[in-house]
């Protein structure tokens, strides 16, 4: 049976998701350069029974310009996609790829372990992997058996 806060939890996170990217396209400007106007990454979130894995979308993004960082329960990916080309002779006929600053702030569940997070970047994708910790809020603890000898 499936745990129906768990649920609401991925539901809400869709509607929020939904909702700014109906924003995003209402401030949007048909044929107008996406110039000074954040966007956000597209974002894919796998958990386990041990882990969460998140991976990003930063396809021509370097690595050196993106920042991740943990405050709270909060994971805030930020960092700029430059312009791929600026040249200014040339007009662009059709524009889909976004460039500029991007954030996005990843809400986690309580039962993770900030000081499991790992990131890699490759191949223009970021994987974040974070451990979770047992049910009872403390990961496994080794307890060492002494004897009198």
């Amino acid at each position: 049976m499936s745990d129906p806060k768990k649920k609401e939890h991925r539901d809400l996170d869709h509607v929020t998701s939904e909702m700014e990217g109906q924003f995003e396209s209402l401030v949007a400007r048909p044929g107008h350069a996406w110039v000074g106007r954040p966007w956000r990454p597209n974002t894919d979130v796998f958990e386990s029974t041990d882990e969460m894995i998140i991976l990003v979308e930063l396809a021509g993004v370097r690595k050196e310009e993106v920042q991740l960082t943990l405050k709270g329960n909060i994971l805030k990916l930020s960092g700029e996609r430059r312009l791929f080309r600026d040249k200014a002779d040339m007009a662009y006929r059709n524009m889909e790829v976004n460039f500029g600053p991007f954030e996005r702030n990843l809400y986690l569940h309580e039962n993770v372990d900030p000081d499991s997070i790992q990131a890699h970047y490759r191949d223009g994708f970021l994987e974040i992997k974070i451990l979770k910790r047992s049910k009872d809020g403390t990961g496994p603890h080794l307890i060492e058996i002494e004897t009198d000898e």
